[in-house]
């Protein structure tokens, strides 16, 4: 019985979820993620806690992958002085304009969200990339750019909230240019509404998958930045405003909910 009614409040939270997303712009859900995100010391905090030494306070991260990740991601685009990146859903820009000074390849970065984009221009001069990048707004599903124009493509914990997952990879894959990389985190689910295996995905849309894995302790760093945000709870909201806050601390709620059905992983594919 215990057994069952987790199961019902686990996919009544996931329900929740997909509706507060559903009823309001997606873009305006991460203007709000953003400002709050730039606000709070109380956040970042939390993540140096969680992550240790495998924190990196320059990028301010706002997803779930440490430096051990980043790093790895770097090496494994196979991309050099001069080449070009795409990081789609970019968010606040940390993770790709840290790949980019990594690998001194020029930088496009498009997110849904105006504020997120306004905060990666912004940022781009802490990480001695003036010149190098270029940030818009716009729709990873349609990203108006010619075919075979960049040499690498990364997409850090942003392809669970695209609702048309395949459209997203099919666009990578036309603006990637031939043996270039795609690598991606995301979040696999036995759950309603979720893709359970990218792999097979990402194959079917014409890519050969080189690696893919789940990522080391994700579920338990996950769990603690979770905790730390409702033990923050009061402090966040003044840092951030009741607004702003607000989908901080209902992911923290309810994604707890149903994290054991989920898997956190990372993926390297080569365009063929």
């Amino acid at each position: 019985m215990n057994k069952i009614k987790a199961k019902f409040e686990s996919l009544a939270a996931l329900f929740g979820f997909f509706m507060i997303y559903k009823k309001i712009r997606v873009g305006k859900i991460f203007d709000h993620w953003y400002k709050g995100q730039k606000k709070s010391q109380a956040l970042q905090d939390i993540y140096a806690e969680v992550y240790g030494t495998d924190y990196n306070e320059e990028i301010e991260p706002g997803g779930y992958i440490g430096m051990g990740e980043l790093k790895y991601i770097a090496d494994h685009l196979c991309i050099e002085n001069g080449q070009s990146l795409i990081d789609l859903g970019c968010g606040r820009g940390g993770p790709g304009m840290w790949i980019a000074r990594e690998t001194k390849c020029s930088l496009t970065g498009v997110d849904i969200s105006a504020v997120g984009i306004d905060h990666c221009k912004k940022r781009a001069i802490d990480f001695d990339l003036n010149g190098q990048t270029n940030f818009y707004v716009g729709d990873i599903c349609r990203t108006e750019k010619s075919d075979s124009s960049y040499d690498g493509a990364i997409s850090i914990d942003t392809l669970v909230l695209v609702s048309d997952k395949l459209a997203a990879i099919k666009e990578v894959k036309r603006i990637l240019k031939p043996n270039a990389r795609f690598i991606l985190t995301s979040w696999e689910a036995d759950l309603p509404f979720a893709i359970k295996d990218y792999k097979v995905m990402m194959q079917n849309a014409g890519f050969e998958v080189e690696e893919y894995y789940e990522i080391s302790n994700w579920k338990q760093r996950q769990l603690d930045v979770y905790a730390g945000i409702l033990a923050s709870k009061k402090r966040i909201i003044k840092e951030m405003g009741k607004k702003d806050s607000n989908m901080f601390i209902r992911e923290a709620k309810n994604t707890s909910l149903v994290i054991d059905h989920m898997r956190h992983i990372l993926l390297v594919a080569r365009n063929i």
